[in-house]
């Protein structure tokens, strides 16, 4: 992974608990990554075609395991899925590729929804969707509509991403945790640079954060997300 020690050394220093990473670019072989403190629980690389992928690293002092059956479902530039699960709480990377089939991702979403479901958990779902929250197409109105069909609520309505020429939210989180009129800062890093967003949240958990490398590149687009686990799962955990 080129960019190893970079994220060892932000991982450490941020005292980050779970990455998301979209995509990743890497081949399965290339994940042998040797971070001090974490370690890649679970991943989805590209075998048909480049570039690509999903995969969650996980602080070595959480237990959980990787959801093999969620990460199956996956399907090369459909959606390309992560998923780890813990006592108190599951955990999913998603990748949609811009030009990926609105139906069949729908289809395999809300697939890996009814898995989850069952569980009575609290659930994240995480990535790069590659559909505008802030518009009203035929596309964004069904993604919504199927989230909340499973209780889930986007956690930004801000855009993540800004041009000169247009402004998107097409990087999000979805969650069945409860939400109060708490504020917390949202850092989206571009080419180096924070701006800092606002979101609303239940409590305070400790640094769930969403990270976007493209590889070869000379920047990395981030998405932090800083929490701090709720008491009653920090002593389950």
């Amino acid at each position: 992974m080129g960019k190893e020690l970079e994220i060892d050394l932000f991982l450490d220093y941020n005292k980050v608990n779970f990455l998301c990473v979209t995509e990743h670019w890497l081949k399965k072989y290339e994940l042998n990554c040797n971070f001090k403190n974490h370690q890649v629980m679970s991943s989805f690389c590209r075998e048909n075609a480049i570039r690509g992928g999903s995969l969650i690293i996980v602080n070595k002092d959480y237990k959980c395991k990787e959801r093999r059956d969620i990460v199956s479902l996956s399907v090369e530039r459909i959606i390309e899925m992560a998923c780890v699960e813990l006592e108190r709480f599951i955990v999913v990377s998603v990748y949609r590729p811009p030009n990926s089939l609105y139906d069949s991702f729908e289809n395999i979403l809300e697939h890996v929804l009814l898995k989850l479901s069952v569980s009575n958990k609290h659930i994240f779902i995480c990535g790069d969707f590659n559909i505008n929250l802030l518009e009203n197409t035929n596309a964004t109105i069904r993604f919504r509509t199927l989230l909340k069909s499973y209780n889930l609520s986007n956690l930004f309505s801000e855009p993540t991403r800004k041009t000169s020429t247009s402004a998107t939210c097409i990087d999000n989180i979805f969650t069945n945790m409860l939400i109060v009129q708490e504020t917390y800062s949202l850092f989206l890093l571009i080419l180096d640079v924070w701006r800092s967003l606002e979101v609303k949240f239940w409590q305070k958990l400790r640094m769930f954060v969403i990270v976007k490398i493209l590889m070869f590149t000379t920047w990395i687009y981030l998405i932090a997300l800083m929490m701090n686990l709720v008491p009653s799962l920090l002593l389950k955990l």
